[in-house]
Parts: structure tokens; sequence; C-alpha cells
């Protein structure tokens, strides 16, 4: 089987996270070839870091997030040459892995007759903002983090259609509710058949620990912002923790501190912050409280 992977990376700090680095080397040798799109700045001493893990690297503005990013990656491909593939995947760096091997997916996809698939489906559903005004329905479909097509599908009008009318929104909420949560009707409206290999997960709504007991190979990277449980990780996979609580001690300081509370990680949180509020008081039982950010962090006994 001949495929392409684009792989969608974007980092405020305009770095290319370990982890991103570690998914890269631990999937390239899947694909045939490999497009890096950033929409984030990549100096050139990360440029280097990407040497041998990439065929091609397009740096853009963060125009209409990751379905700019890929309608732009898949244009910029000559479309004779992207039609030879047998499979396009598209792929964001929104999750830590994989934490198991994704090999055996590609080959259970290939040998099930899908046109389509992903990992994880987001059942149907209710989109309510109301600072937006916005209240509206969305399908049951596959989650974008991870999505991958056969060349039936890519040179079908109906794929085709729906990149050239991807518009650069500037709103995340608009690009879920316009390309992310319709393209998988719309393909299947079209005629074609896919599956969500773990159909009945959907990453919002299960825990880590089930998530890594069913073998999902990528979990979001906000899953670990909700509760940090890197324990499953550890306990149930080969994955290096040390790349997540690395992730979380150099992004977000004081959340690393609190959630991952190993004494390096929380020696070297506090070293990054330069000024912050707390507040220091002494509780019913006698221990001694510092709050940061109202994020108790630190407790011991004091001596009466």
């Amino acid at each position: 089987m001949k495929r392409i992977l684009f792989f969608v990376h974007y980092n405020k700090y305009n770095k290319i996270a370990a982890h991103v680095l570690q998914t890269l080397q631990s999937i390239k040798h899947l694909y045939d070839r490999v497009v890096f799109v950033s929409n984030s700045p990549v100096s050139h001493e990360y440029k280097n870091k990407l040497d041998g893990l990439q065929d091609k690297i397009i740096l853009r503005e963060n125009k209409g997030f990751d379905f700019g990013a890929w309608k732009d990656a898949l244009l910029s491909e000559n479309a004779q040459e992207l039609f030879s593939y047998d499979n396009i995947t598209l792929m964001n760096d929104t999750g830590f892995g994989p934490l198991f091997p994704i090999d055996g997916l590609y080959k259970a996809a290939e040998e099930s007759g899908v046109d389509f698939w992903g990992l994880t489906l987001q059942q149907e559903g209710l989109v309510d903002i109301p600072l937006l005004n916005l209240r509206e329905k969305y399908p049951a479909h596959i989650q974008s983090y991870f999505m991958s097509f056969n060349k039936n599908v890519v040179s079908s009008d109906a794929f085709v259609n729906f990149w050239k009318n991807v518009q650069y929104e500037t709103r995340v909420e608009n690009v879920i509710l316009k390309y992310e949560t319709q393209l998988t009707h719309i393909l299947a409206d079209a005629g074609f058949k896919y599956v969500a290999m773990f159909n009945s997960v959907s990453m919002y709504e299960t825990g880590i620990t089930t998530l890594v007991k069913l073998g999902v190979p990528f979990i979001k990277v906000k899953e670990f912002k909700s509760c940090g449980n890197v324990r499953a990780v550890k306990k149930y996979t080969k994955y290096p923790v040390s790349l997540i609580c690395d992730y979380f001690s150099q992004a977000y300081p004081v959340f690393a501190a609190f959630f991952f509370r190993d004494k390096p990680y929380l020696l070297f949180a506090f070293k990054r912050i330069s000024k912050f509020a707390y507040h220091k008081y002494v509780n019913r039982k006698g221990k001694l409280k510092i709050k940061i950010l109202k994020i108790p962090v630190y407790s011991k006994n004091i001596k009466q």
C-alpha cells in the first residue's frame, strides 16, 4: 500500500515539542511520504530536528486552523500524484502517542473493505455556547485528529469539493460545526463506507484509564488537562511518560506542578515562574497551605 501522511502542527511558543517528534519517529515507517504542515513559525533549530521525519515542510499562517492547513497541503500536491496513493491520512499534533503501534489498525482497515476510517467516533450532540449565541446540533462523526481515506474517496467529487469549499474560519467553533462534524456524513451520503476503530469510544466522554485499556493509540492533550492521569499510561503502555510531564512543565508550569507533583517537575515549574499570586494560611488541622492561583500545590504539617 502506498500511503501519504499530512501532519498538522501548531505551537504557540513556536517550538516543536519532544512528544511531537516522537510521534513522527514512531509512525513514519507507515508512509511513503510525510508532509509536515506548521500553523506556527519553525526555527532552523527545530527544522533540523525534523530531518528524516518528513519529506516536505509547509510553513503557513494559522488561517482556518487544522482544516485550513489540510486544505492548503492537499492543494499543494500535484493532483495526479495525490490520486496515485492508495491511502492518505490527515492527522494533527493534539494527542500524545502512539501509546501502542498503529500498524495493525491500517491492516484491519484495509482488510475490512471500508473506504475511510478513524480512531474514535463522536456521537451526535448539541453545541451550546450562549456567549456566541450558538446552539446547533451536529451529527455523529469521526474525530478529526486522525482520519484516513482510500484513493477512491480522495479522487471523488464529494471529497474534492469538500476541500475546495473549506473557508479560512477565524473561530474554531465554526471549523468544528462546518467541517469536522460534517465530513463524515458528507462522504457517507456519497456512498462511502466508514468505521471508527474504537467505535464505542468518544475521546471527550471516556476516562484516560479506559481509553488506555481499550488500546486507543492517541489520547488528546486536553484530556490530560482535565485530570492529569498519567498513571494509566505508565502502567499499561511503554510510552515515555516523561514526554507528557515535560510538555506540561514547559507549557503550563503551575498546572504541571499541581497535577504531576513529582519533585523534579515541581521545582522546575516554580523556577519558570517569575511572579505569581499566592495565599498562605494554616488550616484547622494545623497544616500550612499555600494556594497559587487558587490551586493548592504545596502542603506540610506545622508543629504546634
